[in-house]
């Protein structure tokens, strides 16, 4: 697992993709692994108390990930996993719905299908209806 921290107004979890406010001007969302994790949080968000912590399954990301040392002038220095692309928002794997946020998810993932699929580690495991999910949600 690799780690990003962001303020938690600007996560979202029902959307589709996060792209730190960072992204434009570093062209990559910066993320760390557990040794190394303290580093961006102290170096990107000075002082902010309303960081949070998003789990990230490297396997489930979609866009270029590398790793390259945080401070390139230094040979010494600790490398980081960079995404050269938005984050999935489902490949933070420590992320909870609830509710209406739950509710509202399986609405936007259920526009175009009937469907909804059922996801353990990372596979598909199999298929629900998705009026049985809102059912159940709200019974």
């Amino acid at each position: 697992m690799i780690y990003h921290f962001c303020p938690a107004a600007a996560w979202d979890p029902t959307a589709a993709t996060y792209v730190p406010a960072g992204f434009e001007a570093d062209g990559f969302v910066h993320l760390s692994d557990r040794g190394t994790v303290h580093l961006p949080a102290t170096a990107l968000h000075p002082g902010a108390r309303d960081l949070l912590l998003l789990t990230v399954d490297p396997g489930l990301v979609d866009a270029p990930l590398r790793w390259e040392p945080g401070d390139p002038a230094d040979p010494a220095a600790a490398w980081f996993p960079h995404l050269y692309g938005p984050l999935p928002v489902g490949a933070v794997v420590d992320g909870t719905l609830a509710g209406q946020q739950l509710v509202a998810a399986v609405g936007r993932a259920t526009q175009h299908s009937q469907v909804v699929a059922a996801v353990v580690d990372g596979r598909v495991v199999g298929l629900i209806r998705a009026m049985d999910v809102v059912a159940a949600i709200r019974s």
